[in-house]
């Protein structure tokens, strides 16, 4: 079951990583839009996204025309096409991730 957000997430500020079951698996914000992981976490928190600055991380992720096949979780912007977690490599950017409880 799907849990509900006090707002609508699929905005230009927080991306929504889904499984394939379309279930809301990690929040993930550009670090250009936050002054750092704690400018995230706040964000979060005004929002009444209970969480601790602990639980996020930093991880990368870059734009794919078409998402690879292994790719469990991604932002989909169309059928097949978004962003996934990838390595620090060419395209990629990076992001602070909060992952959500099952």
């Amino acid at each position: 079951m799907m849990k509900r957000y006090p707002f609508n997430f699929d905005s230009t500020e927080i991306m929504t990583f889904r499984d394939k079951q379309n279930n809301i698996k990690h929040l993930v914000g550009k670090e250009e839009y936050y002054s750092s992981k704690e400018g995230f976490y706040n964000y979060l928190v005004g929002n009444n996204i209970q969480c601790n600055l602990e639980q996020i991380e930093e991880k990368y992720i870059r734009y794919y025309p078409i998402l690879p096949k292994k790719a469990e979780e991604a932002y989909k912007i169309a059928e097949g096409e978004g962003y996934t977690f990838c390595k620090p490599t060419r395209g990629a950017f990076l992001v602070y991730v909060l992952k959500l409880d099952k």
